[in-house]
């Protein structure tokens, strides 16, 4: 209301050529999807939860939310797709992410009546950018390890059959989900 300068999380809404390709996916699995109705957060989540019963279920969750763009941290305000809000910032403990901090900083300033630095716009887009950077960084990182410890848990298991759900396919292979174990 105060229209104090700030850091939101913030969530474009989603991508549509990446939805018009779910759409190809979902028509050839006889499961009606409109890509208009991607661009309402609610009737998204209603689609979501229609796939339930669907013996593909999971990959379709999975490539429907990649459809979606990622969250990121900035301070024009663009509303947040995925939790349908207009406005949405991170306020929790301001040890848990540094754009939890800045919040905290900042309301703390405004309840104590201190003056904002004009500068402070500027400062708190580059943390907001770097924030988002060290955020993605940080995820494919988390992916490296994880897909570590699935070689690690494997590499005994070379040879061997399983069940599974073939998730993505690129120009050097397919990705194949693992029914049991869950790899």
């Amino acid at each position: 209301e105060k229209n104090l300068p700030t850091v939101y999380r913030v969530h474009a809404p989603p991508d549509e050529q990446k939805l018009e390709r779910f759409a190809r996916l979902t028509e050839a699995l006889g499961i009606e999807f409109e890509v208009e109705d991607a661009q309402d957060p609610k009737k998204v989540s209603e689609l979501l939860k229609g796939f339930a019963d669907h013996p593909q279920a999971n990959v379709l969750r999975m490539l429907l939310l990649r459809s979606l763009k990622q969250a990121t941290y900035d301070v024009v305000n663009i509303g947040h797709f995925g939790l349908a809000s207009k406005a949405y910032l991170h306020f929790t403990s301001p040890i848990r992410r540094y754009p939890d901090l800045l919040v905290h900083r900042g309301t703390h300033a405004v309840v104590l009546g201190k003056r904002r630095p004009p500068s402070e716009q500027e400062m708190l887009a580059e943390a907001a950018k770097r924030s988002s950077e060290n955020e993605r960084r940080a995820m494919d990182i988390e992916r490296e390890v994880v897909d570590i410890y699935r070689c690690v848990f494997m590499r005994d298991r070379i040879g061997e059959r399983y069940e599974g759900t073939v998730t993505g396919l690129v120009g050097t292979g397919a990705y194949v989900m693992l029914d049991d174990p869950f790899v």
